[in-house]
C-alpha cells in the first residue's frame, strides 16, 4: 500500500495514469499498476461526467433560437453518450487480466479521446451560442 501511494503521487503530479501504468521504468506489480490506473481514470472520469449537466444548466439561462438550442442540444447530448461509453470501457477494464489488460486499456484510451472531443465540441457550442445571441 505505501508503494501504491507513492506511485499515486508520482501520477498526480504528472497528470497521465496511462504513461505511468505503462511505462517500464516505473518498477510495481500489475495490481499497483491497475489500481493507480483506475484511480486516475475515476477521477478523469468525475470531472467530465458532471459538464453535459452543467452546459445543458447555462444554456437553458440563454434566450436562443430553436436552430441552435437544437444544434446545442445534440452536442451535449453527444457529449452524454460519450460519457456513458467510457464509463463502458472503464468498467470493462477493472476486470480486466494481465493478459486482456493492453487490448482493454487501448479501448479505454480510445473512449476517452472521444469523451474529451465530445467536451470540447459541447462547451464550443455553447460559447458559439452565447456570442451569436450577444451579436
Amino acid at each position: 500500500m505505501k508503494h501504491l501511494l507513492a506511485l499515486a503521487l508520482v501520477i498526480a503530479s504528472a497528470c497521465d495514469s496511462h504513461r505511468v501504468s505503462t511505462d517500464p521504468l516505473v518498477d510495481v506489480s500489475f495490481a499497483d499498476r491497475r489500481a493507480v490506473r483506475m484511480l486516475g481514470l475515476h477521477t478523469e472520469r468525475s470531472m467530465l461526467a458532471s459538464q453535459p449537466d452543467m452546459i445543458a444548466t447555462f444554456s437553458e439561462q440563454l434566450e436562443l433560437d430553436r436552430s441552435t438550442r437544437e444544434a446545442l442540444g445534440t452536442r451535449i447530448e453527444l457529449f452524454a453518450h460519450a460519457v456513458t461509453a467510457a464509463d463502458a470501457a472503464i468498467m470493462q477494464l477493472e476486470v480486466a487480466t494481465a493478459a486482456t489488460w493492453a487490448k482493454r486499456d487501448e479501448d479505454v484510451v480510445v473512449a476517452m479521446r472521444h469523451l474529451e472531443i465530445a467536451r470540447d465540441a459541447a462547451w464550443s457550442a455553447l460559447r458559439a451560442a452565447r456570442t451569436s445571441r450577444s451579436s
